[in-house]
């Protein structure tokens, strides 16, 4: 008897528009100063919600219909600074009460149907570099960034020697039922 195929997966906002064109030229200003980091590419930009981990097909799709049930705000979050998780760069955010509050409501509708979540708080971020050891000395001036949050999705992601691949399987976007 084989084992069922599994698909590492997370649930996260898209980058896209203009919050992924600020993303993309606050990476380029930051290029000069890590020389050594490995620049996340612009198609994997995006805001973690949940880290689903490695599910079955039928895993997959109570996924999806979780988000699909979702009513997604509109929200628009606020650069907060530069932060290390570990050795990724990450550019801190403000979220609005409205989305806070869908992440709350996703993550108990997610343990209430079986799936294991971290135990740890959701901290709003974007991850623009990985392999960074330390923080720059000097960080290059940079205008606030505002990113909009207009969509939640279901990625797959496989990991390869360049690092991850994410591949959106579904998407539920803010106004859509």
């Amino acid at each position: 008897m084989s084992k069922e195929q599994r698909t590492r997966s997370f649930l996260a906002i898209p980058m896209e528009g203009e919050s992924l064109k600020s993303l993309c030229r606050l990476q380029k200003q930051l290029q000069s100063v890590l020389p050594q980091a490995r620049i996340i590419p612009e198609s994997q930009l995006h805001m973690t919600l949940a880290f689903l981990g490695d599910l079955t097909g039928s895993q997959l799709q109570q996924a999806e219909d979780i988000v699909r049930r979702m009513t997604v705000p509109s929200a628009s979050l606020s650069s907060t600074g530069l932060s290390l998780f570990g050795n990724a760069l990450v550019l801190t955010l403000q979220a609005p009460e409205e989305l806070r509050e869908m992440v709350q409501r996703l993550q108990t509708e997610l343990i209430k149907s079986g799936f294991s979540l971290e135990k740890r708080n959701w901290i709003p971020h974007i991850t623009l570099f990985r392999k960074v050891t330390s923080l720059p000395a000097e960080i290059p001036e940079y205008k606030d960034i505002m990113v909009q949050a207009d969509a939640v999705c279901l990625y797959a992601s496989r990991l390869t020697s360049q690092g991850a691949v994410y591949t959106k399987l579904y998407t539920n976007r803010a106004g859509q039922k």
